[in-house]
This record gives C-alpha cells, structure tokens and sequence, in this order.
C-alpha cells in the first residue's frame, strides 16, 4: 500500500511520438471540438502530452501499471480553445486522444466516426507478476496485487452519440486485452460517438488532520480520477488508500469517521472538494447519515 504514499514521483510517464508516421488529413472533422460538444468536461484538467512511439498511454513505472495501443497509423496536433493535444488514427479508423489529467490519471477519448468502424476497440494492459485484473458488475476495473490491494484501476465506461444520447458499452479483459465494447449497431445514433477508458492510481491527495475544541477532523481531497471509481465495491480501495496516506495519523480514523466516509464517497460529487470526517459526530450508518443529514450527523 506503500505505492500511494509516492504515487507523485512516478505518474503517467509520456515520451514523444515518432514523426515517422503520417499526419492526419487536415480536412477532417476536429475531434477535440467534438469531444467538447459532447463531453466537455473530459478536456477539464487536462494538459497536452506528447506520447511514445510505442502506442503508450500510460505507464507507471513503481506499479507496472501500462496501458497501450498498437495500430495508431497517423497523428496530428489539434488546438481546440486553447488546448492542443494529440489525435491519433488507429488502423481500424479510430481516433484517439490521450488526455493526461493534473492528478496523474490518463482519460483516453477514442472517437467512433461512422457506423461502419468496429464496435470494439484493443488496448494493451500490462501489470505485475502475481497482480490480478477484475471486471466489477458496476463496470470498472480493478488491478489488485497478490494480497487484494488495489494497485490501479479503470473507472466505468462511457461512451454517448453526437446528440448526448448514451450508447451502451463495457469492458471485458482477455489475454492482456483491454476491450472497450461499444454497441453502436443496436439503435439509430449521430455520429461521431465519443467513448473513454480512464486509467488512474490515486483515487485521493494527501489527507491531513485539523485538531477543534469538540475533537479532530479528517480531511480528504478525492482526485478527479477517484470522483469517477466510486461503487461500493471499490471502497476498500477508498479507505485503504487514505489509511497509508494518513501515515501515523491512521490511528484516528474511527467508526464514525468511516460512516461519514462511506457517505461522501456514495453522494460523490456533492461533497468535492473535500471530505471532511468529524470525530465528534455520532455513529450514524452511512445511507440513514446520506438521507437524513447530509453526511453530517
């Protein structure tokens, strides 16, 4: 669990592209404007990264942690309000856009353009030895070592047409294959539809502890990446997360303070930015503390 304590000094290593390879059409549809016509807040926080030769998204080099793509056939620089980032062609006619985000995580936006492109998309996931990948029945996925710790993880797909219609989509992992399934043969869409996998590692920053006259408080700051990976079967990351980063402080954290967690963590996003954990609140079970008190018993 260590590895979330010095996540900063080893985040999303990106390399530049080779420009041996051809540049896209100049005559196409902008992607990043369609990106921000239906989805603008992927671009939210998000700062332009060049990207290996070798297709690589993501790569973490203390986890292992490695996600990639291996068709991308042509590349070019998009500016679109003031952002440039990269758009890559992959062989299957996808567009791509690996958007490095300010909290270490990579949101990769590939755009489907016509009906006739694949309803699926391969990337490559590499992790540790002894590591495990899990599909969870909410959509996202979770990379856990040999003794259940969360070492990384993919937030729950979503994927929506040019109108804001959602398209369905999920995952599936076989062989050390990412697949993004999007099923836009099942119904009358507008194109281009926009689709994503977010891969991340710190689902919080660095909690700290304020002393008050009634106690103390824990506060936590989740990242934009941790907003998105929030069903209840990832809370044990949640927690074990924030109980290594609160270092010798751990010994605080209390069944009061883990109600009032849970309860920020299930009505996500209306407490960001912060979560703020009170050791004097009283013990309330979290879904009676959501409805009845805000998360503030």
């Amino acid at each position: 669990m260590k590895i979330f304590a010095s996540f900063a000094a080893g985040v999303a290593t990106l390399l530049a592209l080779s420009s041996s390879q051809p540049a896209l059409a100049e005559s196409e549809s902008p992607t990043l404007k369609s990106i921000a016509d239906v989805a603008p807040s992927a671009l939210s926080d998000s700062v332009e990264q060049p990207l290996s030769n070798d297709g690589t998204l993501f790569n973490d080099a203390r986890t292992g942690l490695r996600l990639s793509i291996e068709t991308v056939v042509a590349n070019r620089l998009e500016i679109h309000s003031n952002q440039s980032h990269r758009v890559l062609r992959t062989q299957d006619g996808f567009n791509v856009v690996p958007l490095a985000k300010t909290d270490g995580s990579v949101q990769t936006i590939f755009v489907i353009t016509k009906p006739t492109n694949p309803k699926s998309i391969n990337f490559n996931l590499d992790f540790p030895k002894q590591s495990s990948v899990k599909i969870l029945p909410s959509g996202e996925v979770l990379i856990v070592d040999a003794k259940g710790v969360m070492i990384g993880g993919i937030s729950r797909p979503w994927a929506y047409d040019a109108n804001g219609k959602p398209v369905k989509t999920q995952f599936e992992f076989s062989k050390g294959k990412l697949i993004q399934h999007v099923f836009h043969d099942s119904a009358n869409f507008a194109y281009p539809i926009i689709a994503d996998p977010w891969i991340g590692i710190d689902l919080y920053h660095d909690p700290y502890v304020t002393k008050h006259k009634q106690g103390y408080r824990i506060n936590v700051k989740p990242t934009l990446w941790g907003l998105t990976t929030v069903s209840s079967p990832t809370w044990f990351a949640h927690r074990a997360e924030v109980l290594t980063k609160l270092g010798q402080n751990a010994p605080l954290w209390s069944d009061t303070i883990q109600e009032q967690f849970y309860c920020h963590i299930f009505g996500s996003p209306a407490g960001y930015p912060e979560y703020n954990m009170e050791s004097w609140s009283p013990l309330v079970p979290w879904f009676q503390s959501l409805f009845l008190y805000r998360c503030n018993p």
